[in-house]
């Protein structure tokens, strides 16, 4: 039996069942349900869910909500910060910062407060390392990192 969450829509989340018979509440075996303001899959009878198709689909959700607001790839050593609480890649944030310093005072690129107040975000950190370990559509390129690190190296180097 499937349960609502948060009283939101609810649809059928393309491609998680196996297929199979009818659940308890009309729905196919293994379906799952995505409730759309509370942002959770619930499943009906997880027996029935075909892992491959239930590791792309949390992948795809995955690349969206772990995509760094500046570059749009999967974020590389993400940085929080301190004053909104968003994330984006250090070098992201590194490259920015160091434009703005030519100019003007750097802020952060969401919520326009001073941009110089990051921390790791060490948890984010772990987790998109976990996932790229598992989904192989999260990674990015080497190259690509190289070019972040270096990014970061080069400021390092220079303060």
């Amino acid at each position: 039996m499937a349960a609502r969450g948060g009283g939101g829509r609810n649809r059928k989340s393309p491609g998680l069942g196996g297929g199979g018979g009818g659940g308890a509440q009309g729905g196919v075996g293994g379906a799952a349900l995505v409730d759309d303001d509370a942002d959770v899959i619930i499943v009906d009878d997880a027996s029935d869910i075909d892992p491959a198709k239930a590791v792309h689909a949390i992948g795809t959700r995955a690349a969206e909500d772990l995509a760094c607001s500046v570059c749009s790839g999967t974020m590389h050593r993400a940085v929080l910060h301190v004053d909104c609480g968003a994330s984006f890649c250090e070098g992201c944030v590194t490259q920015l910062t160091q434009r703005a310093l030519q100019s003007r005072t750097p802020v952060c690129p969401l919520c326009r407060k001073d941009g110089r107040v990051f921390v790791p975000n060490l948890a984010l950190r772990h987790v998109v390392a976990t996932l790229e370990a598992n989904v192989p559509a999260l990674r990015r390129g080497w190259p690509e990192k190289a070019r972040l690190d270096q990014v970061v190296q080069l400021a390092k180097d220079a303060a």
